[in-house]
């Protein structure tokens, strides 16, 4: 009697090899995309950043006082909503996921507001 087909054991076997292949697999790809997610708030925090810095700047500016110095420009800005471990007027560290990424504040001036960047 010639039987087709596959034993129980060896169906077993294959979904505990299948198994062990796709638990390994899916480590990679979490791994990447949880750099990748704290690349993109990175990202979507220095954007923010550099927006609230262009409208204090232009709200100093535009003021009955003009433009003064960066002290005010930067007292007007809304930096507090982010995790920082320490922040001033040159920059900071940020708190991302429990990882932190010094920030770096390039100071305004008269004729041009400042920017936030990724101090290497």
């Amino acid at each position: 009697m010639n039987q087709r087909g596959f034993t129980l054991v060896e169906i077993i076997a294959v979904m505990i090899i299948l198994g062990i292949v796709i638990s390994i697999g899916a480590g990679f790809v979490i791994g990447r995309t949880s750099v990748k997610a704290e690349n993109v708030m990175l990202a979507t925090v220095l954007a923010h950043l550099n927006t609230y810095e262009m409208e204090s700047w232009t709200n100093v500016k535009m003021s009955e006082d003009g433009w003064t110095s960066d002290q005010v420009v930067y007292d007007n800005l809304n930096v507090d909503r982010y995790a920082w471990q320490s922040q001033n007027q040159n920059g900071g560290v940020l708190i991302i996921r429990e990882k932190q990424f010094t920030l770096k504040r390039n100071q305004s001036v008269s004729n041009k507001h400042g920017s936030w960047e990724v101090s290497s």
